[in-house]
């Protein structure tokens, strides 16, 4: 709102790629100093919710002293919980994607036309190249974009997530950017594991999406397991290839692969679907590279860290 927040008691932001979008909880006093922004001399003092409204654009940035400043979050307040202190709550551009709702049918439509067409108006733009699906008979009614694309994600095991106001759409994640992590550098706790196969029960149940949006399942593995999904695309139905593509799923889930949550500071910063390069110099057998799968950052009394959750990709070269 064209406005500073200087008076700040904490910030808890959150990006999950379970989720197509982020949220950010601010704390605030309930008297806020305001700095007039763009030039404007002057201060004043109000109630956060007299200052702000629902809808206002709002950026989050943190720093150490003397490091570069970063955006942590960016995004749309979106409600307000008074009290002393308040709680400002935000989302992305999630946000966006929540504030119509439609009510579509088509007998045939291709993914891609469908997504170009549930996101005209609100701002996001669908980033290209994208899988392109062609969905038969399909009806949503009265549901917002941002319910239409959490069904698509549900249904077809796709990946969809949001970046500023971009939306992804694929099979695989959006990894763009690599950082580096060591236990004797930037990292301040590990919380990396490995499930213990040999305890463990797993089941598996695949799912094989055709081109006209029309799917098949197969499960494999133990009664009462731990149930997987997983998703095949573009599979010509075959109970044979059906059965293969789902054994070598349940041996991967079955083989010993670190995940886990660690905790870093402010610095570096990352993105969701980052690749992650990690050491670990106490436990070398948990070194390799991972994605990142989710961020959580909090600001407050207790320093400013990250929270970061990293499933295992591969073993890091020599």
């Amino acid at each position: 709102a064209d406005k500073i927040l200087q008076t700040v008691v904490s910030v808890a932001t959150k990006n999950d790629s379970s989720d197509i979008g982020g949220s950010c909880d601010l704390v605030v006093p309930l008297n806020c100093r305001i700095q007039y922004a763009n030039g404007n001399k002057g201060f004043l003092t109000d109630v956060a919710k007299n200052l702000f409204k629902s809808g206002d654009a709002i950026i989050v940035k943190a720093r150490y002293d003397g490091y570069d400043e970063l955006t942590i979050f960016n995004g749309y307040v979106y409600d307000f919980i008074e009290g002393n202190p308040c709680t400002i709550k935000c989302f992305d551009a999630i946000y966006k994607l929540n504030q119509t709702t439609l009510n579509l049918h088509y007998a045939s439509i291709t993914l891609i036309e469908l997504a170009t067409r549930v996101l005209r108006g609100t701002g996001v733009k669908l980033v290209l190249p994208s899988i392109d699906l062609t969905l038969v008979n399909i009806t949503f009614r009265l549901m917002s974009p941002a319910a239409i694309f959490e069904w698509i994600k549900k249904e077809l095991g796709l990946n969809i997530s949001l970046t500023g106001n971009s939306l992804y759409i694929n099979v695989a994640s959006n990894t763009t950017s690599s950082i580096k992590y060591s236990t004797d550098r930037n990292v301040i706790t590990s919380g990396l594991q490995k499930p213990d196969a040999t305890f463990q029960r797993y089941k598996v149940k695949a799912w094989f999406i055709r081109e006209d949006g029309t799917k098949d399942s197969f499960e494999i593995g133990d009664t009462g397991g731990t149930l997987k999904e997983v998703y095949f695309y573009r599979v010509a139905r075959n109970e044979t290839k059906y059965r293969e593509l789902a054994t070598e799923a349940l041996t991967k889930i079955r083989q010993h692969k670190y995940s886990g949550d660690i905790e870093t500071f402010l610095y570096p910063d990352c993105q969701l679907f980052a690749e992650a390069r990690y050491v670990d110099v106490r436990y070398p057998d948990k070194t390799g590279n991972y994605v990142i799968q989710g961020i959580e950052i909090n600001c407050d009394e207790n320093g400013y860290h990250r929270k970061i959750r990293m499933s295992f990709l591969s073993e890091l070269a020599a």
